[in-house]
């Protein structure tokens, strides 16, 4: 697995505009962060592969997903952190998103 060139920590602003709360779901550590309905958190990713996040989003939950190297905090509006993840994701098999790894534990089926 080749590092991604730029090592820069991605910053991502999440609010809730929905009327009714959201879950912020990590993977692939499970950690939940609920976001009340108005609320604005900062979700920084860092590591050599942070642009490689992925989301995906739902009605009552938006899932991300980070790169293998990655470590994630999340601070809310005042800029105090809610929730830090300083245990690296793990590496995963060449071609394999964390997306894939995480389905491929909870179903048992292969989706690479």
């Amino acid at each position: 697995m080749k590092p991604s060139p730029d090592p820069l920590p991605i910053v991502l602003q999440a609010r809730n505009d929905k009327p009714h709360d959201v879950t912020l779901v990590l993977e692939p550590w499970g950690e939940e962060v609920v976001l009340l309905s108005g609320v604005t958190v900062t979700v920084t990713v860092h590591g050599v592969r942070a642009q490689e996040v992925e989301f995906v989003w739902g009605e009552q939950d938006v899932t991300l997903f980070a790169a293998p190297g990655s470590t994630v905090e999340v601070a809310d509006e005042q800029g105090l952190q809610v929730l830090e993840l300083d245990l690296p994701v793990p590496g995963l098999p060449e071609g394999m998103s964390t997306r894939a790894f995480v389905s491929q534990v909870l179903t048992g089926e292969d989706q690479t």
